[in-house]
């Protein structure tokens, strides 16, 4: 009877210990989302400040055009910022996203720059910025829906989901012998 108890209570302790270990690992995860999210919310913020920057500019200023593009010039770099993250498992569609406004914003940055250049404005090169610059916004607010654990739905828009079958134990396992 003494060695069934002590099996009990080595297998209760083992048990207590990967619930324990896996609980740790969660608390971690928890800690790299708040991160994350932390991170997305700065950007988000200074996303939104430019924007408002913009909207605030007086088309008959003699700095408009500047003022425009140094704007623009912030925005790309905000984009930049978001696409060096490395989002969460939970969010790892978000890295793609980010990657292509990214891109966009680069391509709707230079073209911006292009169509106000030499102190002359080129209709057709700002409206090709303008179709860059609405793909940024679309990854946007896909980005958004996402963090906000929405699913985005449009034209174009694919969803996939995974659904985790392993346990936290299996878990563990994994862990320990990927080690």
């Amino acid at each position: 009877m003494s060695i069934q108890l002590n099996r009990v209570l080595m297998s209760a302790a083992l048990a207590f210990s990967l619930l324990t270990l896996g609980g740790c690992g969660k608390g971690a995860k928890s800690d790299v989302l708040a991160e994350y999210h932390g991170q997305m919310e700065t950007i988000l913020d200074h996303i939104t400040e430019i924007n408002d920057s913009m909207n605030e500019i007086n088309p008959d200023s003699e700095t408009a055009v500047d003022e425009l593009l140094s704007y623009f010039d912030a925005l790309q770099e905000e984009f930049g910022i978001m696409a060096d993250l490395t989002a969460p498992e939970q969010f790892s569609s978000i890295d793609e996203l980010a990657d292509e406004a990214l891109e966009n914003m680069t391509t709707a940055n230079e073209m911006y720059h292009e169509a106000f250049s030499n102190g002359s404005y080129n209709e057709y090169i700002a409206e090709a910025a303008d179709e860059y610059y609405a793909r940024v916004n679309k990854r946007l607010q896909f980005i958004i829906l996402i963090l906000h654990n929405e699913t985005p739905e449009g034209d174009g828009v694919t969803v996939t989901t995974s659904i985790t079958t392993t346990s936290p134990i299996e878990s563990f396992r994994h862990s320990i012998s990927a080690d």
